[in-house]
Order: C-alpha cells, then structure tokens, then sequence
C-alpha cells in the first residue's frame, strides 16, 4: 500500500478528496486549509522554534529513527505558537472550552499529550499505517517540507479486528484505497504552511518524501465526536491487549465519564 502511494505521488495521481477549506464541514470533511499561512510562516523564524527541530533532527539522525515528538515546553515560544492557532474556530481550538474530555489531577500528563502543542519532525522515507492519537480528531500544520495522508473508514476494510484492518489497508493498492477516500476517507497533501483537522476513527496512512517534515499537532474532540473516537478505542483496545495497561484505557475510561456526566 505504502509502495502504490508512492507510485501514485510520483505521477501526480495523488489529489485531494474529500477535503473542504471550510471550516464548518469538519468533522464530517477533513479541513484543509492555508489559513494560518503567515502565522506558520512567522514560527520558522523564532530562534527557539529552529532550535527545537535541529535538535530533534540531530537526535534522529543520531539514533537512527525516523520519527520524533517533542513537547513545547519554553514559556514564550509556546505563546508563540499558541498566537499561532488563536483565531481558530471552536471546531478546531485548542482549548479546555473545546475539549470535550475532563481530565483529573492525575492525568494532567496524558491532557499535555493530547490537548497541547507538540512538535512531530518526519525524515524522508518515514510512514504510518495507525490511527490517530488515541483515535481522537487531530489537528496537524505543517512547517516544513510535505506530509501525505490518507484516511479510511474501519467499516470499509475487511476483517473483524482493528489489527485485521491495519492488514488489510496495507495491502491495498492506491486504486482500491482511492476509492475507499473518494466513497467515505479522504486524502491530502499538507505541504508548508499549510493546516489540517483529520476527523476521528480512521485508520491513517502517512507518508513523507521531501528529505524531513515538521508538523505541530494536537488533539481535540467534542460531544459529537465522541462514537467514532469510542468505537476506535474499543477497536484497538480488543485487538492489542498490551494496550490495557496503556493510556489507551485510560483515554477511553476518560471519554465515557465525560459523555455520562450529567449537564
């Protein structure tokens, strides 16, 4: 599959679908937008912004891996970038009045890797078949270089478990998986300065084919999100059960006791 999306990216086959620039079609479309253009444009020159991704490239390159999150721990870059995201609608926001789980004292680290801003540098050749942070609607912007993703909807590929369907999305070939994206996924190509909100529940296929990519991501969910986000957790949940003993657990512990809350 990763190999068919590659074919189809070198001859220019690779198209958006199903994807609006209004932000209003989310979460039923994936938003895809330029609208933070000159905000985006303006972090590449903040010192600690180039500090951070050199850092994480050189761990990378140093460590032989592909991939690196880092979370914005600085004061000021992250009001920088907070500055970034400030006019966003609510559908997209990263604040606790859009986020619809509550989370305890306790589990103030796992809101710091959903609710706020991390930065995700990608080296050429690097690619996902997975889903989304705990299968929670995610926003992603891109700084630098290109990201390629295709979206699929679990009830589209074969198989009773959520590791069945990893399996069977990778061995689609780009014609069988572009139809899947026109009928009910979606794709894209984020490329700089360029933002994307990808709705929950999908399966996620990620490929990147500049020489290294940057993205700030974060997660959000709302009350209308919540069956497609709960239905993913169950999913992976009864498909890993090392995930038990994970935040996957927890997040979908999380997601229930908000959605039983009483007004």
């Amino acid at each position: 599959m990763i190999a068919s999306m590659l074919d189809a990216i070198n001859r220019k086959a690779f198209k958006l679908r199903n994807t609006s620039t209004m932000i209003q079609d989310f979460p039923g479309l994936v938003w895809h937008s330029d609208s933070c253009r000159d905000s985006l444009a303006a972090l590449e020159g903040i010192a600690n912004y180039q500090t951070q991704v050199k850092w994480a490239m050189s761990r990378l390159h140093k460590n032989g891996e592909d991939t690196m999150v880092s979370e914005i721990t600085n004061k000021k870059f992250y009001t920088d970038v907070k500055s970034a995201f400030a006019g966003l609608d609510s559908r997209v926001a990263r604040d606790d009045k859009s986020f619809f789980i509550k989370f305890p004292p306790e589990h103030a680290e796992l809101k710091k890797v959903l609710a706020e801003f991390q930065i995700v540098v990608h080296l050429h050749g690097y690619y996902s078949v997975n889903v989304t942070p705990f299968c929670l609607p995610e926003v992603q912007a891109c700084t630098s270089g290109e990201v390629h993703l295709v979206g699929v909807q679990p009830a589209s590929l074969d198989g009773d478990t959520a590791a069945a369907k990893v399996e069977a999305l990778t061995k689609l070939t780009w014609p069988a998986l572009e139809a899947m994206a026109m009928r009910d996924g979606f794709a894209c190509t984020l490329k700089q300065h360029e933002i994307c909100a990808i709705p929950a529940g999908l399966f996620l296929a990620t490929v990147i084919t500049t020489d290294s990519a940057t993205i700030i991501r974060y997660s959000v969910v709302s009350a209308e999100d919540y069956d497609a986000a709960h239905s993913g957790l169950v999913s992976m949940l009864q498909s890993y059960s090392y995930l038990a003993s994970t935040d996957y657990a927890t997040v979908k512990a999380l997601l229930e006791a908000a959605a039983n809350r009483k007004p």
